[in-house]
This record gives C-alpha cells, sequence and structure tokens, in this order.
C-alpha cells in the first residue's frame, strides 16, 4: 500500500491568503486608530494634571493671579505638585509631558499639550465658575500663547468624559 502525498491545492492556499489579507485589512485600521486615541488621551491627561496643581497652589480658590505668565513654569518646581516626567513651558508643547501654559486673566488659565498623533490639545480653566472647556486643533505650533486670542472658541467639553460633543476644533497660528 502507498499512500497518497495531500497536499494543499492552489485555491485552497489562495483563499487562505485572501482571508488573512482582509483581516489585515481590518485590523491595522484599528490598531492605528485606538493608538491614536490612548496618545490623545495622554495628552489631555496632563493638561489635567497641571490643572489640578495649579488650582491647588493658587492664592486663593477660583484665583490665578499668582501665576503671572513668566511664573507658571514654577508649577514643575513648587511643592512636588507635578510627576517627575511632567513639566510646564510658557513655549510650545511638544509632547504630552511638556505642557505649554499661560494665564489669561486672574481666573483663566490656558493650557496646551501636544499628543503624539499630531494633535494640539487646548485646555482653558476658569475655577471661579468650575469651568473647564476643551478645544483641538491639528495645526500650527501647539504653545498656550498662540491659543489667547481663540479663548472664545474653546467651547467643547472634555472627550474622556463620554461626552457627545467632545473638544471643540480651533487652528493656532
Amino acid at each position: 500500500m502507498t499512500k497518497k502525498r495531500r497536499a494543499f491545492t492552489m485555491l485552497e492556499a489562495t483563499a487562505a491568503i485572501v482571508m488573512l489579507a482582509i483581516l489585515s485589512a481590518i485590523a491595522i485600521p484599528t490598531f492605528f486608530s485606538v493608538t491614536s486615541g490612548a496618545q490623545d488621551t495622554t495628552a489631555e491627561q496632563s493638561l489635567l494634571t497641571v490643572r489640578i496643581a495649579a488650582r491647588s497652589i493658587a492664592n486663593a480658590p477660583g484665583n490665578y493671579a499668582s501665576y503671572p505668565a513668566a511664573t507658571i513654569t514654577d508649577l514643575s518646581t513648587t511643592g512636588n505638585v507635578l510627576p517627575a516626567n511632567l513639566a510646564v513651558t510658557t513655549g510650545a508643547s511638544t509632547s504630552p509631558y511638556l505642557v505649554s501654559g499661560v494665564v489669561v486673566s486672574s481666573t483663566q488659565l490656558l493650557l496646551a499639550a501636544k499628543s503624539p498623533s499630531g494633535n494640539c490639545f487646548v485646555m482653558l480653566d476658569n475655577p471661579s465658575t468650575q469651568a473647564t472647556t476643551w478645544a483641538v486643533s491639528s495645526t500650527g505650533t501647539c504653545i498656550a500663547t498662540g491659543a489667547i486670542g481663540l479663548v472664545g472658541s474653546i467651547t467643547g467639553t472634555m472627550s474622556t468624559q463620554n461626552s457627545a460633543a467632545g473638544p471643540s476644533t480651533i487652528s493656532l497660528p
């Protein structure tokens, strides 16, 4: 008795390759979408951390008057209120761990953080009214001072709070 040698036919091999191609076409974009969302969340969380730190060491609740633009960076060194990998600058944000910040008025703090996905998230905090609004920009330099003229356009809600509205869209210079 001789055994017949079994192998895949050309049709079976082609069908398997087509199925793998279809699965790859579905899985790869989904993976990159999830990765981009996680990167954006990192930038948003950095903004929240800096906002909490700024509120915690302000002179009075709802008052940012103690943070003139030149000393906003003191949040990085004052009282160990920020994690060691997070810093605040008056310059441009180039990563989610380097937050750009500027005091707009005694009751408004404007923060910006660049996500690795390329989005710049901008947060306007007004503790006197307990309002925190969000915007996102995919253009321009991610710097808080560049968004001062756009304060009225920063009207969205934080996307990670399961809000249907999400952040508003702005174009940074």
